[in-house]
């Protein structure tokens, strides 16, 4: 640009536009090529939303209340961690503009929808359940196994 601002404000503004334009393009680009399908994780749409509005991890973790580190190891291929619901309710709150334009479904990439399509239930609130469920199996069981020891114990006499 050959024009001199001399106000801070407006020449910052600005360059964020710009910045945000150039995100656009490269974006766009990006998504025309067949890798898109194929790397697209959670960590990996977390780094690109967070890259399309231009802020760093750590002004992330400060606006969502969490670490840089927690920051980071939501984004770490390696690690491939995802944070609970609650957080991602979170994220999806923070991101929803970005979210509307790159037509990101974090809780999809989350692997929090069942095979129907719905929204799971918290991850601990599903183990709860299943944890229910086998104790309810148990108690079955072991009341199965006394009235067999029962019966055992009459045909002995």
């Amino acid at each position: 640009m050959s024009c001199v601002y001399n106000d801070h404000m407006t020449l910052h503004t600005i360059n964020k536009t710009l910045l945000a334009l150039d995100n656009f393009r490269n974006y766009t680009n990006y998504m025309d090529s067949d890798a898109v399908e194929h790397d697209l994780t959670f960590a990996v749409a977390l780094a690109r939303l967070r890259k399309w509005k231009s802020i760093t991890q750590q002004e992330l973790a400060d606006d969502i209340n969490v670490s840089k580190t927690t920051v980071s190891s939501y984004e770490s291929l390696i690690l491939n961690r995802i944070p609970p619901k609650a957080l991602i309710d979170t994220l999806v709150d923070y991101f929803k503009d970005e979210l509307e334009v790159l037509k990101f479904d974090l809780y999809r990439l989350a692997g929090l929808y069942n095979v129907m399509g719905q929204a799971k239930q918290s991850t601990i609130e599903s183990e709860l359940k299943e944890i229910k469920k086998n104790i309810m199996d148990l108690r079955d069981t072991m009341e199965s196994i006394q009235k067999s020891l029962e019966s055992d114990i009459e045909d002995n006499r």
